[in-house]
């Protein structure tokens, strides 16, 4: 029925192929800013649930790769001496919710009816998980009011039986 939450967005690299290299081979994927000035941009090569990552060859170990801002620059692997290493490959900047975010959502779910009762469900995910000590069931008498209101959203109900709703929005979620 409504649904509110806080996601994470972040600018990511996202290397669209794998990218084989004499000291390091890039995996294909998506990999989060962690940095910037006014000529690079930064990004984390260890913290990414969506890549393998940065795959160590020969060299110093790798800390990160940069990508300066003017179009088509190669990626550069930094490794943990300063030293850095350019590849040529197909990449584009990104903004993304990676799925390992500390997201937050609120939602109203119907459940039903029965006489002149609505069944709501309450629901809160964090990290794409219920929290189940804020999981509730609550239900509003249409022949008191057809305005239902919880933890800020509110709605008017317009009509209602055991399959489908119908309502109007008021107020979403504080």
């Amino acid at each position: 029925m409504v649904s509110q939450g806080v996601e994470l967005v972040h600018n990511m690299l996202h290397v669209h192929q794998r990218i084989d290299g004499v000291l390091f081979d890039i995996s294909a994927g998506f990999y989060p800013m962690i940095g910037f000035d006014a000529e690079k941009d930064f990004y984390d090569i260890f913290t990414s649930p969506l890549v393998r990552g940065v795959i160590k060859g020969l060299g110093d170990p790798p800390e990160a790769l940069m990508v300066r801002k003017k179009d088509g620059a190669p990626i550069q692997v930094v490794t943990i001496l300063g030293g850095t290493a350019n590849y040529e490959g197909r990449y584009s900047r990104e903004k993304k919710s990676p799925i390992h975010d500390r997201g937050f959502q609120q939602t109203l779910i119907y459940s039903g009816r029965v006489g002149d009762k609505v069944r709501i469900t309450y629901r809160e995910f964090s990290q794409g998980m219920v929290r189940g000590a804020f999981s509730n069931d609550v239900e509003y008498d249409l022949s008191v009011s057809n305005i239902i209101r919880y933890k800020g959203a509110e709605m008017e109900i317009l009509s209602a039986d055991n399959m489908k709703i119908s309502y109007k929005v008021l107020k979403n979620f504080n």
